[in-house]
């Protein structure tokens, strides 16, 4: 059986001429879309510190968000939320992910969402987790910029938990925090919504 692939469409932001950015913010054609087809679902953004819908987490306090967390180890419990959006930040280490640290990324995301991840990022994605391909659009942001890729994913019933013990990267930091007697409060234990 073949399974039909989901059309590409291309989304045209722009902004008018001499507005300013704040820097950080979907582009308005971005955050319409994203409100628009997330309308009566609960939504948490995990790198939403400046997001303006939904619940907002985001590791850095000066954010402001609704809570304080790492989103590879968000603190919530399994099908806590309808979408999941991840808009993770596009310098550094999250220029270009892992294979390890995207699963993780993924799998933690994807455990919390019953319905749907939304990832914006320059880096396209494929079945990460055993998520699949809803819908797709390859987003143009300014005159000279890197396209983006904004995509649906669909979370599969039958789910993969969340990592609980990283083997390289940056993320290695949080075994010692996963195998202490006290745990944190991640994965089947986390917080309710």
């Amino acid at each position: 059986m073949t399974r039909t692939r989901p059309a590409v469409e291309v989304l045209w932001c722009g902004r008018p001429p001499g507005a300013r950015r704040d820097g950080w913010a979907f582009p308005r054609a971005v955050r319409d879309l994203l409100v628009r087809e997330c309308e009566g679902m609960t939504v948490l953004h995990l790198f939403g510190g400046k997001a303006d819908f939904g619940l907002r987490m985001d590791i850095d306090p000066h954010t402001r968000p609704h809570v304080v967390g790492d989103a590879w180890l968000p603190p919530f419990r399994r099908d806590s939320f309808d979408c999941v959006v991840l808009d993770p930040p596009y310098t550094g280490a999250f220029r270009g992910l892992n294979a390890q640290n995207k699963y993780a990324l993924f799998a933690a995301a994807a455990w919390i969402a019953r319905r749907r991840l939304v990832w914006f990022h320059p880096m396209w994605v494929h079945h990460e987790a055993g998520c699949r391909l809803e819908r797709a659009w390859l987003v143009r942001v300014g005159r000279n910029c890197v396209v983006r890729a904004l995509q649906f994913l669909e979370v599969p019933e039958r789910k993969r938990p969340p990592v609980t013990h990283f083997t390289r990267g940056p993320a290695i930091r949080y075994n010692k925090w996963l195998v202490q007697p006290e745990r944190l409060p991640f994965g089947e234990g986390g917080i309710t919504v």
